[in-house]
């Protein structure tokens, strides 16, 4: 079912399925992809959409928070990063992080069920810290080992900063 959703001057057209498949893969899958209409009723963008919980976990926060523009301005930021690992593109990802940025990449790893303890988490978290020279660094050799690159955002906390009364 495709959402049309006019934020200022612009019209978004979401969750238009799209399939796509590679060259040396013989896997195919869709995704939902949103079109993004300026005032003059050009394709100014498109990009990945983000699954429904996470825009979900976004949209329901309180009024509070922001704005319905500004809202749908952290859901297009994410929406067009997660497009930009679809793409590729380092270049980009470089350019949203501070030079001094410190990077939390978390692993999560599946354990066997323990029969005898059949409460105990079945995950393993593990978080690494990189600098941004070394997370872009990795993040090309990833681009070049992988045909393709899916990010998904589930389960999002989002938060403002203290410093800004902006999201």
């Amino acid at each position: 079912m495709l959402h049309l959703i006019k934020v200022s001057d612009e019209i978004m057209v979401r969750s238009v399925p799209m399939l796509f498949s590679y060259h040396h893969n013989c896997e195919k899958f869709i995704e939902n992809v949103v079109f993004t209409f300026d005032d003059s009723q050009k394709i100014s963008s498109i990009a990945f959409a983000l699954g429904d919980v996470a825009i979900n976990d976004i949209i329901n926060k309180p009024t509070g928070f922001g704005t319905i523009e500004e809202k749908y301005f952290l859901i297009r930021f994410m929406e067009n990063y997660k497009t930009v690992y679809a793409l590729k593109r380092p270049d980009y990802i470089e350019s949203i992080f501070a030079e001094d940025a410190l990077i939390i990449v978390g692993h999560v790893y599946k354990t066997a069920k323990n029969i005898e303890n059949p409460w105990l988490n079945s995950q393993i978290v593990r978080y690494n810290t990189y600098s941004k020279q070394k997370y872009i660094s990795n993040l090309a050799a990833n681009f070049k080992r992988n045909e393709f690159i899916n990010l998904r955002f589930e389960e999002n906390e989002v938060r403002k900063t203290e410093r800004d009364d902006k999201i």
